[in-house]
């Protein structure tokens, strides 16, 4: 079982540990003489001995935008370094095993431990390149692409090293992992959630749906000055065709139902001044979807609403097989499901299924307070459920907005 978690709650939980390590990320440091607080050990360009990378500050404290760029740097260096052997070089390649929201914890944990480690970091994204849904990122992080490239005199840049259990990382790293014993324990800190920025930007494909709707219902640049825009995401997850039951059939009206007392609530704090909701409504299975969106517009006189929907972005990510990702129809799909991603984080409140880590993941990267974020159970999570589910009740079983018995 090592390189995996016992279960997806515990995974999570020791990803938020990790970001929680203690320190006060609110102040620069002022150095001496306005010099450079950090400074990197060993110049791989010049030696032809393994030297991991490790950095130093003075104060304890170093700006993650300063820390990737030294990791970069010496990544690159040391990566194309000719006189070092390829099984002197020390790797981290993550490959995912979950959905993206489960995903993407598990990669920032493991860029995380490749840090502190002081090895080069790969990325082996299945099924499909991970550049089809985000940016790439500014050293060479591709497995795939790396293990078949070679040195300007011909050696390998890395080799496989499938002997090494320490060098691959399936999912989230437990505690029984051997990276976690290689770990150094680091002497300054950083803004850990930094990490999650770095590596979650959209793919230019996926940039351009977003702009279509932030710059569109979401923007509020021609609203009159008496009008208020408030954007609200509809995040259903169902598990349907998963072996896992997130909601039971027919939950998609008690999201409705929620956000329809929160709207009316919302309206009377804003007093005079007219709210225009923009509902954004998103789910794994389409019909749950469009069910949603007729009960939404059903009752659309009752206050100012736009219903927002990315048409046929139904799928879960690491469910498609690698041919069928190459596939165009699939790659659009792909790229409405990560750009949902992104706009669920730009909402200013979110009604999300309870478990759903992809929601959660969503929620937290676009940041806001917890009194926005609603988290909804599946009604039968307390009796009889259609399939398997290893997910109990959220407490409370539904927000008290909803004010459902």
């Amino acid at each position: 079982m090592a390189g995996f978690c016992f279960s997806r709650r515990n995974c999570f939980v020791l990803y938020l540990l990790l970001l929680a390590v203690s320190c006060q990320c609110d102040d620069n440091p002022v150095c001496e003489d306005g010099a450079d607080c950090s400074s990197t050990i060993g110049d791989q360009n010049s030696r032809d001995a393994w030297l991991p990378f490790r950095v130093t500050s003075k104060d304890k404290w170093i700006a993650f935008d300063r820390l990737a760029e030294k990791y970069s740097n010496w990544h690159e260096s040391a990566l194309q370094n000719d006189e070092i052997p390829c099984k002197s070089k020390k790797t981290v390649v993550f490959t995912p095993n979950a959905g993206l929201g489960d995903s993407i914890g598990a990669l920032t944990t493991g860029y995380l431990y490749a840090l502190r480690s002081g090895r080069l970091f790969f990325i082996d994204w299945k099924p499909y390149p991970w550049s089809v849904m985000f940016k790439s990122l500014p050293f060479r992080y591709n497995y795939q692409e790396v293990v078949k490239m070679k040195t300007k005199s011909g050696k390998p840049l890395i080799c496989p090293l499938e002997d090494d259990p320490s060098s691959f990382l399936h999912g989230h790293i437990t505690t029984n992992h051997p990276l976690t014993k290689d770990a150094e324990r680091w002497d300054f800190h950083t803004d850990y959630q930094s990490i999650n920025d770095y590596f979650l930007q959209p793919a230019k494909k996926v940039e351009k749906i977003i702009r279509t709707v932030r710059d569109g219902p979401f923007s509020d640049a021609e609203l009159p000055d008496d009008q208020i825009l408030h954007k609200v995401a509809v995040v259903m997850r169902t598990g349907i065709g998963e072996y896992n039951q997130f909601l039971s059939p027919g939950d998609e009206k008690i999201f409705v139902s929620c956000f329809r007392n929160y709207a009316e609530q919302y309206q009377k704090r804003a007093g005079d001044r007219m709210v225009k909701f923009v509902v954004f409504v998103t789910s794994d299975h389409d019909q749950t979807k469009q069910n949603a969106i007729a009960d939404l517009r059903r009752h659309s006189g009752d206050f100012s609403l736009e219903v927002v929907t990315l048409n046929d972005s139904a799928i879960h990510v690491m469910h498609v097989s690698r041919a069928e990702s190459r596939e165009d129809v699939v790659r659009e799909k792909l790229h409405k499901t990560i750009a949902e991603f992104f706009l669920i984080g730009m909402c200013d409140a979110k009604f999300l299924t309870h478990g759903s880590l992809f929601g959660r993941a969503a929620v937290e990267r676009g940041g806001g307070p917890e009194e926005t974020k609603f988290y909804i159970s599946d009604s039968k999570c307390d009796g009889k459920r259609e399939k398997y589910s290893y997910l109990e009740c959220h407490k409370p079983k539904y927000p008290e907005i909803c004010n459902l018995s």
